[in-house]
């Protein structure tokens, strides 16, 4: 989830009733375990809405509703919270995280090595791991394969049936095993990528953030 600089300066404003401007760092911020439950429910259920392809999101007022309890819910999360002393090695970890995200914009559909990624980075795959399960909560191959599969389904999503197929779609991102790809694909959300083509287009699945303004330390 992010606001852009304008956008947070205004929600800030509106709902917590003070101003946070966005920070020239990365900052993390424990909330409220109660306000960061309401986040992560209402995250779930967007989630959940965009993965099954709902009817809900072809409501324009539904979907500016939910963007707004969306909104409340993460600065409430922000303004409540309480920002966590950053350890020793975050400024290196924020190096790393920085090399890495350059790297994904230089790569943006490459299947690729956790070996092949480090030596591009100079840096050991285990540096980097520690630092993706830090800062994304998932190892940095399978944050990359999320993410490709997500631009995958977008592309399906938006694509015209008659014009692209899914085996076009799959190579396109890096998925060379046509068959795994499918079994990946239901899987994850809960359809093959034939049935996500054949739908008339919809409102795009939103991409995993590799870097966030705020960030929330995991409460329990």
């Amino acid at each position: 989830m992010s606001l852009t600089a304008q956008d947070l300066d205004e929600a800030s404003r509106r709902i917590a009733d003070q101003v946070i401007n966005a920070p020239s760092w990365t900052r993390q911020i424990k909330p409220d375990a109660a306000q960061f439950a309401r986040l992560r429910r209402l995250h779930r259920e967007a989630v959940s809405l965009a993965g099954c392809s709902s009817p809900v999101l072809r409501n324009p007022t539904a979907v500016r509703h939910l963007e707004l309890d969306l909104i409340l819910a993460m600065m409430s999360c922000v303004a409540g919270g309480i920002e966590t002393k950053r350890h020793r090695a975050w400024h290196r970890h924020k190096h790393i995280m920085d090399r890495f995200e350059q790297w994904i914009e230089a790569h943006p559909c490459e299947s690729a090595h956790l070996l092949e990624v480090c030596d591009d980075l100079d840096i050991s795959p285990r540096s980097l791991t520690f630092c993706c399960q830090e800062q994304l909560g998932m190892s940095p191959m399978r944050y990359l394969w999320v993410r490709r599969m997500k631009l995958a389904k977008r592309t399906l999503m938006e694509a015209e049936p008659f014009t692209t197929t899914v085996t076009v779609v799959a190579l396109n991102f890096g998925f060379s095993h046509l068959g795994r790809f499918s079994v990946d694909y239901r899987s994850l959300f809960g359809e093959m990528p034939s049935a996500t083509l054949a739908q008339s287009p919809k409102i795009g699945v939103g991409m995993p953030t590799h870097r966030k303004t705020y960030e929330f330390a995991r409460t329990g």
